[in-house]
């Protein structure tokens, strides 16, 4: 049987010490029908030319388009999604890596399992040297995933926070298309603002391996502190997405309430104790919702 399309997404931006590994990642899976769709959001440095290099030896399956100047990953992201054709569709950032399975194992979910839409996997956790530093494997939460129809991930993403590790995520593309595009104002929580729109409208199952792996580095938008203001900002633009929201409340197992909605608020203030900035954006959140007329 014909392998199914995959396309790759890879947002870059001055990613010139990481990248050519992030590449070699892709070229290595053991799953070979794969496009890989690079935006350079205005590189200074050798990123275009380490891409280049790849475009030159692949030319049917590495495909390399320009941001006019550099606009933040969500910008990128969106750009490689309009030119991505595969059926299905995964993101890796470009200081990231798959293991080899990667999309061979997942792919082989989702043709398995015609319930799910898309399936996220566990990840290991590397600094810049790539060495190993830990990994994703909440024990109580993947016991949670394994159990017959459970409400996860939709549970945690609607009360606790983000749910997985986006680069683990691999999907049928037309639920990208459903879900839309990547929001430039989310900033720094540009990933946790699309996966909670993506889990109201998708299907989204567990594949219980690791087949990525994230860095962790110095230089990374996430590293500067914002990252969790950002997300309850998300998390309060979502709420006014109303239709969106009643689809995660029930697949999380909630009636779409106006006592659910102060439930999640209050679940995340409980989380972000010892969290000054990210306290006050969720109260000011949800003293806002409370006064608000035509809530749910």
């Amino acid at each position: 049987m014909q392998e199914k399309l995959v396309s790759v997404i890879m947002p870059a931006y001055n990613a010139e010490k990481y990248i050519e590994k992030a590449i070699a990642s892709i070229v290595g899976q053991e799953y070979k029908n794969w496009e890989l769709v690079i935006v350079n959001d205005g590189s200074t440095d050798r990123t275009v030319e380490i891409i280049e290099k790849y475009v030159s030896k692949y030319p049917q399956q590495i495909f390399l388009y320009h941001n006019e100047k550099n606009s933040g990953a969500a910008v990128a992201l969106n750009n490689a999604m309009h030119h991505a054709t595969g059926e299905y569709l995964c993101w890796l950032s470009a200081d990231d890596m798959y293991f080899e399975t990667m999309i061979s194992t997942q792919v082989d979910f989702l043709e398995k399992r015609e319930e799910y839409d898309a399936v996220f996997s566990k990840c290991v956790y590397i600094d810049k040297n790539d060495k190993l530093i830990g990994g994703w494997e909440p024990e109580d939460y993947i016991g949670r995933l394994k159990m017959p129809d459970s409400k996860e991930p939709y549970y945690s993403l609607l009360m606790i926070g983000n749910a997985f590790n986006g680069c683990s995520i691999l999907a049928k593309r037309s639920m990208f298309v459903e879900t839309g595009n990547f929001d430039p104002e989310a900033l720094y929580a540009t990933d946790y603002d699309y996966w909670l729109r993506f889990a109201a409208v998708a299907r989204i199952g567990y594949y219980d391996d690791f087949n990525v792996m994230s860095r962790r580095h110095s230089e990374q938008g996430s590293c500067i502190g914002e990252n969790e203001i950002y997300a309850a900002k998300a998390f309060e633009n979502m709420t006014r997405k109303k239709e969106l929201m009643e689809r995660l409340c029930k697949k999380a197992g909630y009636a779409y309430t106006r006592e659910t909605i102060v439930q999640a608020y209050l679940s995340r203030m409980i989380n972000a104790q010892g969290k000054e900035k990210e306290l006050l954006v969720l109260t000011r959140a949800l003293e806002a919702y409370l006064t608000e007329k035509g809530t749910v």
